[in-house]
């Protein structure tokens, strides 16, 4: 009579093992292939990805845990792992699934265990627990196969960043994988930390009409595309998957749901002729022309330099451009950021150029010449700010030069803030030798040494103040400068207050009254 306190080599647990396992086989897709691990360490199966009905080379690690849930826990899609196991599995080269499985009740759930733990834990917290508890998420159902074969492509992409190997080798392979699987398409890939790039380009010119890709799209945006070289976005779900493969695809493994479609562009320059103080002068955007049917367009920019420039030209015949084709100038005033302000680059050719009355343009492309235009400059309201801004700039680099100072650029998109406190009064008395403004109701606090008659003074409206040969300190765009000497005055002011100082000195408070005035006055040496 068998022991009912011994527990049985093959008994309800074993059994249970064994059910999840067979559940666990009957919801994988029929065609992947599933092969046992022996010894089975810490993992199950490996079971390898088939496409087309030809394997892959892709795999994913299975772990099965079979438990009997208990229906009435709110929270019972949760197991308790040994720490070692989860270590284990971060350090796996392929995604690692685990399944928990309950066969009784035929229902279960996965988890991607690598993503899982790094957006709960980190590895270092890890390491002080023995074991750590998993959630297994209700959206994870094994009832919903396609889910699953979804996430396993997401994981495949998510452990290889993971375990990066050498990024020219990456890009390498990558291009020959999508080339060898749409062989009517020539890739090329750029990546960066920030973004990854793909030039797709058709081999046969037959079957490289953007209108090819597109089921169900804006037609007027394609047109504009087609005719002006404009650039559209396009949803995933907008593309024609029988014509459109390598996009859909492209979208789906990295996570993005729609693409931008440029039209082709060529490599360019617009020159900007004009009379200089003594010589001719010309400035060259550098940046790039975009081809349309109907409209040739360049936008590009004055290396270094916040000059800004956008040109469209409308195609009037076969190789016939129209010589009257608009021009936009802006400046990106950030572009100068942190450059010292006696060193802008370009800063006196740009200054020339917003004075100027005419200018001529011409227009390379690929280094071949497609015309010159002369232009006449509009005075707008744009080129009147810019020209504010820019004979600013100038008063500051001729302050700066004055003082022996090379502050930072400090400016941002706001010129109308430029001329801020401290360099406004500099450049006042740099340039005039005399600084004033209204002081009513503000207050000024001059030191002194102590003295008696002092408390004769207090509260007395309307005096006038007058101190000689002081030095004040400016901050110049982030440059300290002690700056003098300077004679200022206060009228119609009142003492209100004297403050205690140490080794006899005193601070005194003046108030100013209704019309009172501050100003500062400088005696400069002529400018060279």
């Amino acid at each position: 009579m068998p022991d009912p306190k011994r527990q049985q080599t093959i008994g309800p647990s074993f059994e249970i093992e064994q059910n999840a396992k067979n559940l666990f086989t009957r919801f994988l897709p029929p065609r992947w292939l599933r092969r046992e691990d022996s010894p089975d360490v810490h993992i199950d199966y490996r079971v390898e990805v088939v496409t087309d009905g030809e394997p892959t080379g892709a795999a994913i690690r299975v772990q099965v845990k079979g438990r009997t849930l208990s229906l009435g826990k709110k929270d019972r899609f949760k197991a308790k792992f040994e720490t070692k196991h989860l270590l284990y599995y971060l350090q796996c080269r392929e995604p690692v699934f685990i399944f928990l499985i309950d066969p009784t009740a035929e229902v279960g759930r996965w988890v991607f265990v690598q993503r899982y733990l790094k957006s709960v834990i980190t590895e270092e917290a890890l390491r002080k627990r023995q074991t750590y508890v998993i959630t297994f998420d209700r959206h994870s159902s094994m009832d919903d196969r396609a889910a699953f074969e979804k996430e396993v492509q997401l994981a495949l992409t998510y452990v290889r960043d993971m375990f990066p190997g050498s990024p020219l080798a990456a890009i390498h392979d990558k291009k020959r994988t999508l080339e060898k699987q749409h062989p009517d398409y020539s890739i090329d890939i750029q990546a960066s930390p920030e973004n990854i790039k793909f030039r797709v380009q058709s081999r046969d010119a037959a079957k490289s009409g953007i209108m090819r890709l597109v089921s169900s799209f804006d037609k007027e945006k394609v047109q504009k595309f087609v005719e002006q070289g404009d650039s559209f976005q396009i949803r995933s779900s907008d593309l024609d998957s029988a014509t459109a493969s390598i996009f859909t695809q492209l979208l789906s493994e990295f996570g993005v749901e729609q693409i931008t479609i440029k039209s082709a562009t060529l490599d360019g320059n617009v020159q900007i002729h004009f009379k200089g103080e003594a010589h001719p002068i010309f400035l060259q955007a550098d940046g790039a022309w975009t081809l349309g049917s109907k409209r040739f367009s360049f936008e590009g920019q004055l290396p270094n330099s916040p000059l800004r420039v956008v040109l469209r030209r409308e195609i009037i015949g076969p190789g016939v451009l129209d010589p009257n084709s608009p021009i936009k100038m802006r400046l990106d005033w950030e572009s100068w950021r942190g450059e010292p302000l006696l060193t802008l680059p370009h800063f006196t050719d740009i200054r020339f150029f917003l004075h100027c009355e005419s200018y001529s343009v011409r227009c390379l492309a690929k280094g071949n010449d497609t015309g010159q235009v002369q232009m006449s400059s509009v005075k707008t309201q744009g080129h009147q700010d810019a020209m504010k801004a820019i004979e600013w700039i100038h008063r500051c680099r001729s302050v700066a030069s004055f003082l022996g100072v090379n502050p930072i650029f400090p400016f941002g998109k706001g010129i109308e803030v430029w001329p801020t406190d401290d360099p406004e009064v500099l450049v006042e008395l740099v340039e005039k030798g005399f600084h004033e403004q209204p002081h009513t109701g503000l207050i000024l606090v001059v030191e002194s040494d102590r003295s008696e008659k002092l408390a004769e003074i207090l509260h007395r409206p309307g005096m006038n103040l007058q101190q000689a040969g002081q030095f004040l300190k400016f901050d110049f765009y982030g440059t300290s400068v002690l700056f003098g000497p300077l004679t200022y005055s206060l009228t119609d002011a009142e003492l209100i207050d004297i403050e205690e100082l140490a080794n006899q000195r005193v601070a005194l408070h003046f108030k100013g009254g209704f019309v009172s005035k501050w100003s500062l006055t400088y005696q400069r040496p002529p400018i060279k």
